[in-house]
């Protein structure tokens, strides 16, 4: 991961790059990042940013997820550069993520195989990419859904309680939030 987040700078185009900084910082599934409407970003009565989605594998709307400004700077950047894009179109009516082409009103995002397939790109340009261990990785592997797993494995490494990791990645069943990481470095008193 480190690797990967040290050459974001190079993922194109700038939509691919804002779905993956999503993906990383908020364990979404790549089709309800694409599916983000423009005006995704709020703020809770605290100010704080909060990424509003859909979850449409378990068709359950408007879900809320608090995020950290440095993500929802990213977003607001992305706004700005879609409202340039499309000035006379309504904000309701545009996607965070819209098409490059075929698209004069900003309502068809990116697709799954076009960020697929930059993503691929740009992983297999970074050449082969190891572990701490030394260890290389399997660049099949490196996929936009494994960010949702890498982001599990970060909260529950940083000792988040099995049902917030569920609430988080918005699961109804713990069975499945345990398949989303694995328990390390764990010792016996």
């Amino acid at each position: 991961m480190a690797v990967l987040c040290a050459n974001l700078d190079a993922l194109q185009p700038p939509e691919v790059w804002v779905a993956v900084q999503i993906a990383i910082d908020t364990g979404r599934r790549p089709e309800d990042i694409l599916d983000l409407p423009l005006d995704c970003l709020q703020r809770d009565k605290d100010g704080a940013a909060v990424l509003v989605y859909d979850n449409a594998k378990a068709d359950r709307l408007g879900r809320r997820l608090p995020i950290g400004e440095a993500i929802a700077t990213v977003i607001t950047g992305q706004q700005a550069r879609v409202r340039a894009r499309f000035p006379a179109i309504p904000v309701g009516n545009l996607k965070l993520l819209p098409a490059p082409r075929a698209n004069q009103d900003g309502r068809k995002a990116i697709t799954i195989a076009m960020l697929d397939d930059r993503h691929r790109e740009w992983v297999t340009r970074l050449g082969p990419l190891r572990t701490q261990d030394g260890t290389e990785v399997d660049a099949a592997r490196l996929v936009p859904y494994a960010y949702r797993h890498t982001y599990a494995q970060r909260h529950a490494d940083a000792g988040v309680p099995i049902d917030v990791l569920a609430e988080l990645l918005d699961h109804r069943n713990l069975n499945v939030t345990r398949c989303y990481y694995r328990v390390v470095g764990t010792t016996t008193p």
